[in-house]
């Protein structure tokens, strides 16, 4: 079974241009050409065919690298270094975009849990339990942000820890969605609450009284 992958048909390439027309005909350029491969495995193939040739008496000397096959190595040597580049700035720019996005979901976060800070104010329905938890939360908060921004600098580890920020967020709004409710609650409570009834105090009084007298 004949091996069809692109070495072996630039090695069967050069090999029927050798025996076609002798070794001073072999270049990059038609290897590549007849093979109908990439710069870079034509290249490979040819540099490696040259460094085993010996000149012997009856030999025919093999060609040296044209100035074309010269351009063409530095020309594949510059292509493969763009291509690094633009990978990275491609890995760089998906993980800076994660960055951003976990920053922002917490700048939402604190900004609603501000936002619930001054409800509860303005409703003064909070016990002070209640102020001690929002403001651990308020807290535990601005160390996630803290944190956030410190991820900021460890790029690598970036997509796992805004993860992690964000599960955090949710917590922290679900937390204070509860507490808020539980306010609310405790509010309605203390607005229904029956007042002492008047007239049955005035009632008391005036029996009081009359006992006096008699």
């Amino acid at each position: 079974m004949v091996v069809d992958s692109p070495r072996a048909r630039t090695e069967r390439a050069l090999a029927e241009l050798v025996a076609a027309e002798g070794p001073r005909a072999v270049t990059v350029a038609r290897i590549r050409a007849a093979a109908r491969v990439d710069q870079s495995v034509a290249a490979d193939v040819v540099r490696q065919w040259r460094g085993t040739q010996r000149v012997g008496a009856t030999d025919e000397v093999a060609a040296p690298a044209t100035e074309e096959e010269a351009r063409a190595f530095e020309a594949l040597r510059a292509i493969i270094r763009q291509a690094v580049l633009a990978e990275r700035a491609t890995q760089d720019d998906a993980v800076n975009q994660a960055a951003s996005a976990a920053a922002e979901e917490a700048e939402e976060a604190r900004q609603m849990t501000i936002r619930i800070a001054e409800d509860l104010e303005k409703e003064k329905a909070t016990t002070a339990e209640q102020a001690t938890t929002i403001a651990t939360l308020q807290a535990e908060l601005a160390a996630a942000a803290a944190d956030n921004n410190r991820l900021r600098e460890e790029v690598a580890h970036q997509r796992e820890v805004a993860s992690a920020a964000r599960e955090e967020a949710a917590e922290a709004r679900g937390k204070l969605f509860v507490y808020e409710q539980q306010a609310t609650a405790q509010a309605a409570q203390t607005a229904e609450a029956p007042a002492p009834d008047k007239d049955k105090e005035q009632s008391a009084g005036t029996a009081t009284s009359g006992k006096k007298k008699a």
